[in-house]
């Protein structure tokens, strides 16, 4: 995420006084109406590296026309928002633009959507989530994790029930895509079980899911 940093130092410092204030709005020594207020000017941006060739497709549409020089090439950087408006059909729109040094820029930026490569002119801030609304949502999000966890106070834990055993891949494929991209395919591979001398399986994955 992107406030007013441009080295370095001054981004540690910056996530620094972030955290402290989140932790200063638990304990109610700041309101989180204030903590909010202080980030209103800036908006939610990642820095993300075209390392897959899955990304790099999505960035046809800005490279088409370009001369090789100034396209968006593998291992080049570009700029990601978190979205705010939704397509024709529902879905999100995850705006994607160049890098720039300067991040602030971004969302004043021609940007595709990386769900479907639709290009938007410059000018569509709108559709970059600002700081201040990240910071409110993670303030006022629910953990899942606790019966209470809706409430502030001592929490009480879940308990886990087993509904399935999958097999999946160990390098669990695109985490990091997904987490960023809000994509939904499933982001490792499936196997096959395979079996062992008394025909039982080897190797198993237990997923489960939070008892109600």
């Amino acid at each position: 995420m992107h406030q007013r940093w441009e080295d370095e130092e001054n981004h540690e410092n910056w996530e620094l006084e972030l955290w402290t204030k989140i932790v200063k709005t638990a304990c109610d020594e700041v309101s989180e109406k204030k903590v909010c207020e202080e980030y209103s000017g800036g908006y939610a941006v990642s820095r993300y590296a075209v390392t897959t060739p899955t990304l790099h497709w999505r960035l046809r549409s800005t490279n088409r026309n370009k001369t090789y020089s100034k396209q968006i090439k593998p291992f080049n950087f570009v700029l990601v928002g978190q979205p705010t408006e939704t397509g024709e059909h529902g879905e999100p729109i995850h705006p994607i633009t160049k890098f720039t040094r300067r991040i602030e820029e971004a969302p004043f930026q021609p940007f595709i959507d990386y769900s479907t490569g639709k290009r938007y002119p410059s000018g569509r801030q709108l559709f970059w989530k600002t700081l201040r609304l990240v910071i409110h949502d993670y303030l006022d999000h629910p953990e899942s994790k606790f019966w209470n966890g809706r409430s502030t106070g001592k929490m009480r834990r879940r308990q886990l029930v087993v509904n399935n055993i999958a097999w999946i891949g160990k390098e669990a494929n695109g985490l990091e895509e997904r987490e960023i991209f809000g994509l939904d395919d499933r982001p490792y591979v499936d196997y096959l079980p395979t079996v062992n001398a008394d025909n039982k399986p080897r190797g198993l994955v237990i997923t489960s899911t939070l008892s109600s």
